[in-house]
């Protein structure tokens, strides 16, 4: 017997942000990827072997995370295609956007606070920032296991609390950039 679907009106309020999402992620690393080798090509000789370790790094971790959105496209709009349901279930969310995303902001932020000491010598400064780094770090942690547990994304209404913390802590991280 054949179930009867039941597309809702506003299902294009629903859908848009994970396409628009999946296809700002995959233009961004798009660019990424031309960064990545102009900087192998062009500027990777003169750095030191750690600067080339957190480059390739960082480009690993964003590649991981792409991949796994395209996992999510694939269940939502591909496997998943015709099913309401499938767009309210929490994927690979929790471990891309939350935790990958919270050690490469991390990483980055670290190396610009120690871009920061070096010009000015501050120890304050840097205490402060590296203090809000390490929030920022445990507070993605935080929120990607929080949204691992919760199976849907409907159910993050009802406990905001962890997202105010993480998106007010990011705030002051971008204050301090």
């Amino acid at each position: 017997m054949s179930k009867t679907l039941t597309v809702p009106l506003n299902i294009g309020a629903t859908t848009a942000p994970h396409i628009y999402g999946f296809l700002f992620n995959y233009t961004l690393l798009g660019a990424l990827l031309v960064q990545v080798y102009n900087y192998h090509v062009y500027h990777g000789v003169n750095d030191s072997y750690w600067m080339h370790i957190m480059v390739y790094l960082i480009f690993a971790m964003e590649l991981l995370q792409s991949g796994l959105m395209g996992a999510d496209i694939y269940r939502i709009f591909g496997s998943g295609c015709g099913d309401i349901d499938v767009l309210d279930i929490n994927h690979t969310d929790w471990f891309g956007v939350c935790i990958l995303g919270g050690i490469v902001a991390a990483i980055v932020q670290s190396f610009y606070t120690f871009r920061l000491y070096k010009f000015t010598k501050s120890l304050l400064v840097v205490g402060i920032i590296g203090t809000l780094i390490v929030i920022q770090l445990i507070t993605a942690f935080i929120q990607g296991i929080m949204s691992a547990l919760l199976v849907r994304y409907s159910s993050l209404q009802k406990r905001p609390a962890n997202l105010i913390v993480w998106i007010v802590e990011l705030g002051l991280l971008r204050q301090t950039e």
